[in-house]
């Protein structure tokens, strides 16, 4: 990865932020932000990676575009908004750390990074050395976040609408600050939407909720709203105003759900006392019954087509 562009400026919220400038790029430094973006890129990949998430408003989407293609003058601009962002994000409870954005041309294309790097093993005098311009980044390249480990980051790249971007925030669901510093709209990983349209598709009751558990994975995979549209035109009960609650629910949510992965399969659990029964959920709905008892209780009857196999531990 060759690094046309890079600044980089100390982030804590008890330090005012320098006017961004460019810095040059060693091959130590440059190695390590390939390894940070490679990584980034690969976790993209997986199979239950975050969607893209959306640039909300058109001054962070004009930033972002000048940090992938504009003059280097409008890249300092950009990275300066960003970074003082950042800063009036951060609390005492934020950890400080260094703020590195960078411009890039690689085997796949220009792209864009902003990386929010911890430093390992904090101290005040190294990051106020740093701050102040008294040692160089090199210094502390090894008390940084390893590849791998990065915690908070933004990728601009070729072949993504304007308004999209990848984002990482490993600790989202504590701590907001980055992507909200950044204007992006982060939206549940693939696993955690498909629990959640679940959860709320039990509004609908047990009936309706078995019902569209068998004909989901015949649907593609989509946005809530289509998804719940599909499911209305085969399953009794999905009326157009509870398709419309659990759509907004959805759509509303802190982290929303982007798009339904019906393809995923559905695990279902049962907790009966200290007993926990877990499968596909159209395994136990073809093999599984749970029954009220005339006499008080429920009893859960399993038709096996083979002899069952236990285990102990």
């Amino acid at each position: 990865m060759d690094v046309i562009l890079l600044t980089y400026s100390v982030v804590a919220h008890d330090r005012p932020h320098l006017e961004s400038r460019l810095y040059g790029v060693d091959d130590g430094i440059r190695d390590f932000l390939t390894e940070h973006v490679e990584h980034m890129q690969k976790a993209q990949k997986s199979a239950n990676a975050s969607p893209p998430g959306i640039v909300a408003d058109i001054e962070s989407r004009e930033i972002f575009q000048a940090l992938h293609a504009g003059s280097a003058d409008d890249f300092l601009a950009g990275a300066s908004t960003l970074t003082k962002r950042l800063i009036g994000k951060m609390n005492k409870a934020t950890k400080s750390g260094i703020l590195m954005i960078l411009r890039a041309e690689s085997g796949a294309g220009r792209l864009a990074a902003v990386l929010k790097l911890e430093i390992q093993e904090p101290t005040g005098a190294v990051l106020k050395r740093l701050h102040n311009g008294e040692i160089e980044l090199s210094a502390v390249k090894d008390m940084l976040e390893k590849p791998g480990d990065l915690q908070k980051g933004v990728l601009v790249v070729d072949g993504l609408p304007d308004d999209e971007v990848i984002c990482r925030d490993k600790l989202f669901q504590q701590s907001k600050y980055f992507p909200e510093a950044m204007g992006i709209q982060m939206f549940l990983k693939p696993k955690e939407s498909s629990a959640a349209f679940l959860e709320l598709l039990q509004q609908a009751g047990p009936k309706v909720l078995e019902s569209a558990v068998s004909v989901l994975p015949e649907i593609e995979p989509g946005p809530p709203r289509e998804v719940l549209a599909r499911l209305g035109e085969v399953v009794s009960g999905m009326e157009s105003h509870l398709q419309n609650e659990i759509a907004t629910q959805l759509e509303d949510a802190p982290r929303p759900v982007r798009r339904v992965d019906t393809s995923r399969p559905i695990t279902r659990t049962i907790q009966a006392g200290e007993i926990t029964i877990k499968g596909t959920a159209r395994s136990m709905q073809e093999m599984l019954k749970i029954t009220a008892k005339p006499d008080g209780g429920w009893q859960i009857v399993i038709d096996a087509p083979a002899r069952p196999y236990d285990t102990y531990q």
